[in-house]
């Protein structure tokens, strides 16, 4: 199998089980809390490492002890982490989520070190690059960032996979620089105008986005599956029937998955029923990085 780099976020996610989730001005009691290694970049990166890729991880953390604790949680998935910078200006990343019963969450995030990235991050990770077969980026650090990735990326070859998450506006010059564009509904919704009320919406959505450059769109439904929209083929992925308890963790478990399907080759709809198999199984369990599949399961699960 081929390699996959991603560039992108860590950070320490600090998550409360509460019965519901509160109403502005509202305080509610929380049944637990947790402290996790987490982040879109981290979360992904571990995805792929545990679903078979060898995988390199970009990005920054704090020098301090949430930022040594997320290392070593990256090297126990053999995550790559030599290219990760310990940044002594700014603290670790954080994010504070709030997680309903049913899964549902809200995540208010923390840059820190992530937004200390910076273009030669990129360029003193050229051998890795060059390697690799796939490259997957966020939108927790700059966009200078992404977008010296993805020029990097397109230079060496890789196919390039965003997830433009959290949802902001892209520039159309970044746009041009992705193969594979993974938005969920509200990130859809953001970057075209439509929203996404059913599955012709999403199809609409990856139209449109298709226009702007990215070759694949594959718009995130929850538990209504996957819109995928590519070159002559669009179609709706069906979710794989779970009992959700956390979906924190589970659109990066998709994006990472979705990469390891690339690379291996798959094609656009064993690749998207794969990644929903994967996420499925991610929202299943409680945590976000701690909840990601090993690949015997999610070949279970699809099985």
């Amino acid at each position: 199998m081929g390699a996959v780099v991603v560039v992108g976020s860590m950070n320490m996610d600090i998550s409360a089980a509460v019965p519901r989730l509160p109403a502005c001005g509202e305080t509610i009691l929380a049944r637990g809390i947790n402290i996790n290694p987490g982040g879109k970049g981290a979360n992904q990166a571990v995805a792929a490492a545990r679903l078979g890729a060898q995988v390199s991880l970009i990005g920054r953390v704090g020098n301090d002890s949430y930022g040594a604790s997320l290392l070593e949680s990256l090297k126990e998935s053999e995550v790559d982490v030599n290219l990760v910078v310990r940044d002594d200006e700014l603290p670790t990343g954080m994010a504070l989520i709030n997680v309903a019963q049913g899964g549902a969450n809200t995540i208010v995030v923390y840059p820190g070190a992530n937004g200390g990235c910076v273009p030669a991050d990129i360029e003193s990770a050229d051998d890795a690059i060059s390697g690799a077969s796939a490259m997957i980026l966020q939108l927790e650090i700059p966009m200078n960032v992404v977008e010296a990735g993805l020029v990097r990326g397109k230079e060496r070859g890789l196919i390039t996979i965003l997830n433009p998450a959290p949802a902001r506006a892209i520039p159309e010059s970044v746009l041009k620089l992705v193969d594979v564009l993974v938005p969920n509904e509200s990130e859809a919704e953001l970057l075209t105008g439509i929203k996404v009320e059913s599955c012709e919406d999403a199809l609409r959505c990856g139209r449109k986005l298709r226009e702007k450059g990215p070759c694949h769109v594959i718009t995130t439904l929850g538990d209504k599956g996957a819109a995928y929209v590519g070159p002559g083929q669009e179609m709706i992925i069906p979710a794989f029937e779970v009992d959700a308890v956390d979906s924190t963790g589970a659109g990066d478990t998709f994006v990472g998955a979705l990469a390891v399907a690339m690379i291996e080759g798959m094609d656009p709809r064993a690749a998207t029923r794969f990644a929903c198999a994967a996420g499925g199984l991610t929202a299943s369990k409680q945590g976000a990085m701690s909840a990601i599949p090993c690949r015997a399961d999610v070949d279970s699960m699809l099985a």
